[in-house]
């Protein structure tokens, strides 16, 4: 079932706020890739007038997230097969970079809060585990799983105060979480997350945020995409 992002706006930076939700619409896949999109349909979802919507698409438009397919058509820009890649080895510097930036910014109680999606997290991976072993669907706590650590990238970006590098980082995105939570579901057709502290590479770069240690957070920040990249060929290599 696709969790709903689109719904009404009630605050008074209602162009920034269209252009929050419009993009998050985009990343979980509820404004599918290739779809066509008007202001006013638009609108209605977030029960705003057309005036912020245009101009959150605009912005959208200048992230290459919409495009045109007419003079007055818009449409969620569609991504070539070799994209998401070439996108992935972009977001892999660019996220080494926020956790660099993060080592320097991060208050005490945004670590807490790091450990604490962590400890979440965890708990949610040891449930996919005992479910999967029942025989059950993992798919609904698999999208939590993934809501999560969502949560978990948008903390540390929090931490960045870069609002420049958060921009880059968000056109360059290597994968939709649909993509990425039926990957992790076949995968789990051959071995589950194996009990708690499933997510140790997250914890040592808490851990090296909290030691301020710039370059080693870049380090393990970049690993977890270069780990994505891995999964990426791995699949793509599957008969």
């Amino acid at each position: 079932m696709m969790v709903k992002v689109l719904g009404e706006l009630k605050n008074e930076s209602l162009a920034d706020r269209a252009y929050e939700a419009l993009r998050e619409a985009i990343a979980v896949g509820e404004l599918e890739r290739g779809a066509r999109i008007t202001e006013r349909g638009l609108a209605a979802m977030l029960s705003v007038s057309a005036t912020p919507v245009r101009e959150a698409l605009r912005r959208l438009e200048q992230d290459g997230l919409v495009e045109r397919a007419g003079p007055k058509t818009l449409r969620i820009a569609k991504m070539p097969p070799s994209t998401p890649q070439e996108m992935a080895e972009v977001e892999s510097a660019l996220r080494g970079l926020v956790a660099r930036f993060a080592a320097t910014k991060a208050t005490d109680r945004q670590l807490d809060e790091l450990d604490a999606l962590l400890d979440r997290a965890d708990e949610i991976a040891v449930s996919v585990d005992q479910r999967r072993e029942a025989g059950l669907p993992v798919e609904s706590q698999v999208r939590a799983l993934m809501s999560v650590l969502r949560s978990f990238d948008a903390a540390i970006e929090a931490c960045c105060g870069n609002p420049a590098l958060i921009r880059l980082l968000v056109q360059a995105r290597a994968f939709t979480p649909q993509e990425r939570i039926q990957r992790t579901i076949e995968r789990l057709d051959d071995a589950g997350f194996h009990g708690a502290d499933r997510y140790t590479e997250h914890r040592r770069l808490v851990q090296a945020l909290r030691a301020r240690d710039a370059a080693g957070a870049e380090e393990l920040a970049r690993g977890h995409v270069a780990q994505a990249l891995a999964d990426l060929a791995a699949d793509t290599r599957r008969p």
